[in-house]
């Protein structure tokens, strides 16, 4: 009579350690295929976002849409409820060229936080001014030297305490400081910054309209205690909209 065998101790032990073997393989590459994926959508919900700057500038002739103004405006927070903010900020301007809420949260981003800048992108703080009073005025495109070269939009994340954190996004980012300013510690805006969200980098939109990745370094000048660490601001990228800066900007 045929009797139906069955697997041994040892290779069922087999199996399961060439299954393991094939996990510890494979898994790192489905996690990186992953983040790349989250990368590209960041990419272009950013490029998105450049070319709705480039129609404000062409309605408001020439214009740079500003950080905020006083004007109020219907916004809908991450929750989804519906409120009024009492100013305007960037990405309440564009979001008439957009129609879109969700563009401005990235899955690779850190929990939304607030309601006012629930989102995950900042504006460039010099380039997109602050307009509070009737004489208050934004730069122009034109006035942008390097306009290839200057950041507009990016990643943005805020490094307050410990504490405030966990309630806080950043919806400016704030770049290399002069020498001498009155910040601590020195060159840094203790605020918003360029996180390295995408595997060592972040996306950025530029002044031209548009959007890549860039590399990015842990700034050692500073200690954080919280989970995303500020970073170094990279030389090729400018902020200022005359360009380059002097190396003790850095």
């Amino acid at each position: 009579m045929y009797h139906r065998r069955g697997f041994t101790l040892i290779e069922l032990l087999v199996v399961i350690a060439i299954i393991a073997i094939l996990a510890a393989i494979l898994f790192p590459v489905f996690a990186h295929a992953r983040d790349k994926a989250l990368a590209a959508t960041c990419l272009s919900n950013l490029k998105e976002l450049g070319l709705a700057a480039m129609m404000y500038a062409q309605d408001y002739d020439d214009t740079i849409v500003p950080s905020y103004t006083d004007a109020s405006a219907l916004w809908r927070s991450w929750t989804g409820a519906e409120y009024t903010s009492t100013t305007s900020r960037w990405y309440m301007l564009l979001q008439p060229y957009i129609k879109n809420y969700d563009i401005s949260t990235c899955e690779a981003g850190s929990d939304i936080r607030g309601n006012y800048d629930s989102q995950h992108y900042g504006c460039n703080s010099d380039l997109c001014r602050t307009l509070t009073s009737p004489s208050s005025t934004s730069y122009k495109l034109a006035e942008v030297q390097f306009p290839a070269n200057t950041m507009l939009f990016a990643d943005s994340d805020w490094s307050g305490t410990a504490a405030a954190y966990p309630t806080n996004n950043s919806y400016v980012i704030y770049g290399p400081q002069p020498n001498g300013a009155s910040i601590s510690p020195p060159h840094y805006i203790w605020g918003g910054f360029m996180p390295a969200r995408h595997q060592g980098g972040a996306n950025m939109t530029f002044a031209d309209g548009h959007a890549k990745w860039h590399r990015l370094q842990d700034d050692p000048r500073i200690t954080f205690t919280c989970s995303v660490q500020p970073q170094v601001w990279p030389k090729d990228v400018y902020y200022y909209k005359q360009g380059p800066v002097p190396d003790d900007y850095m």
